[in-house]
């Protein structure tokens, strides 16, 4: 990519010495403060207006160092308007507002025809689908953590590619709105599935899957993340793991499985993606890995394809992508679903106190089981967990006797260290092996230290 305020300028002047053009507006997808830096940088006054619509500024058009400059908020909430007066080639005068879009404004009907036609041709209007639980479209939700939404329309990619894996990334995700519960209409998917994209799929090894996921983590301490907040910024179906959002991570994905088995570095996978994603779109290594499949099936549609099959939905957050802050010793219980699992553990030294009620056990099938009793120690600095071994042993109901199951135990806790933007709190990690006895008798459960 090349300095915009450079190519800016000597495309505008092409356009006026080569090919006698009189008026020369920018569209471009960024904010007030490149647009205005565009304007600065157009020393003939080649650009006569600058129009940007990315960071959502109510801007009304305005002079700016010879250009005039103009946003209109986002979402279709304000109209633009310039009329510019030009006399041989120049603009002599202009006259300029923000026109806030309303019922009371006239629709045109040649434009307003178009559309009519077009919402009942693809069945914009039409219910598809009931949801039970809201469907999350918002961009603080999608980049910073899993989401139901998110879940359900990677879980449609890779029904749909047959694939081990799907992923997409959060900026496809668009509208910054909340549909549900209720009914679900083709026009709600459209809008949170707006860009062209195709389905994907491509052939990964296990290493480049961990590549792949690391490339989108946001770090609590980089740029980004002290504005924003530390960032996941996708969603996946097929693929679980831990990320853990700090410069000094040794990983900042770890523990891998697919379809509930350990990742296998060596192993081949195949991965539904977009096609903006397969062409190296927001920074995924994609653009020379072999592609198994390549459709023209847009986004949108499959996704709307898979609602369309379904009377009710209800997608809910399953601990696809668990956030990680800081680690305790790892832990071995015996489960034979009598009386209660307790583990003890040393708390790292930035945890001032500790969220009960957030305190949770996941099997590695996403099944998740508050914990009972959650008691943090400040003088002592320990914390002691403890579960329900009836309800554990229903979690790892699968197991047979003599199994070991490993399990996830995660809780937030407030951090004298980190100072989140997004996030109310920091998380703790505690790996757990569970020894599954099906037959009764004695129940040893060593501390962890």
């Amino acid at each position: 990519l090349e300095d915009y305020t450079e190519t800016g300028p000597a495309e505008a002047k092409r356009l006026r010495e080569e090919d006698s053009v009189d008026v020369v507006v920018a569209l471009a997808h960024t904010g007030i403060d490149d647009a205005e830096a565009l304007a600065e940088a157009d020393a003939d006054d080649d650009i006569d207006v600058v129009v940007v619509g990315d960071d959502e500024q109510f801007y009304p058009p305005e002079a700016v160092d010879g250009s005039i400059v103009s946003e209109a908020r986002a979402r279709a909430a304000y109209l633009s308007e310039i009329e510019l007066t030009v006399k041989d080639g120049e603009v002599t005068s202009w006259e300029g507002e923000l026109i806030e879009v309303t019922d009371d404004v006239e629709k045109d009907p040649t434009a307003s025809g178009i559309i009519t036609d077009y919402r009942a041709e693809v069945g914009l209007d039409s219910v598809i689908v009931e949801a039970e639980s809201p469907l999350d479209a918002t961009f603080g939700s999608n980049y910073h953590r899993e989401t139901g939404y998110g879940n359900l329309i990677t879980d449609a990619m890779r029904e749909r590619a047959d694939a081990d894996v799907a992923i997409t990334n959060s900026g496809g995700i668009r509208s910054d709105s909340v549909y549900g519960p209720g009914e679900i209409t083709g026009g709600d998917i459209f809008n949170t599935l707006p860009f062209p994209n195709s389905l994907v799929t491509l052939e990964l090894t296990g290493e480049e899957l961990v590549e792949a996921l690391e490339s989108q983590i946001v770090t609590l301490e980089s740029e980004t993340g002290q504005n924003l907040g530390e960032e996941v910024s996708q969603q996946t179906s097929g693929v679980r793991f831990e990320w853990v959002p700090h410069e000094d991570a040794d990983e900042l994905v770890r523990d891998v499985s697919v379809g509930g088995e350990p990742l296998d570095p060596d192993g081949t996978y195949e991965v539904a993606v977009n096609s903006y994603m397969a062409n190296g779109g927001s920074g995924y290594p994609f653009e020379e890995k072999p592609v198994v499949e390549a459709t023209d099936e847009l986004l949108v549609t499959l996704v709307v394809d898979y609602l369309r099959e379904r009377d009710t939905i209800a997608p809910t957050v399953e601990g696809r992508m668990q956030r990680v802050d800081r680690d305790l010793s790892d832990a071995t219980v015996t489960v034979d679903g009598n009386g209660k699992v307790v583990c003890r553990f040393d708390a790292p030294d930035d945890v001032e106190s500790v969220a009960e009620d957030t305190a949770a056990v996941w099997s590695p099938d996403g099944d998740d089981l508050d914990a009972e009793k959650v008691v943090f120690d400040e003088d002592e600095r320990t914390l002691v967990v403890r579960v329900d071994d009836a309800d554990l042993a229903e979690t790892v109901d699968d197991a047979e006797d003599g199994d070991t199951v490993p399990l996830d135990l995660y809780a937030e806790y407030e951090s004298s260290e980190f100072d989140h933007v997004y996030f109310e709190r920091s998380r703790l990690n505690a790996d757990v092996e569970a020894v599954v006895e099906r037959r009764g008798g004695g129940r040893e459960v060593p501390a962890a230290r």
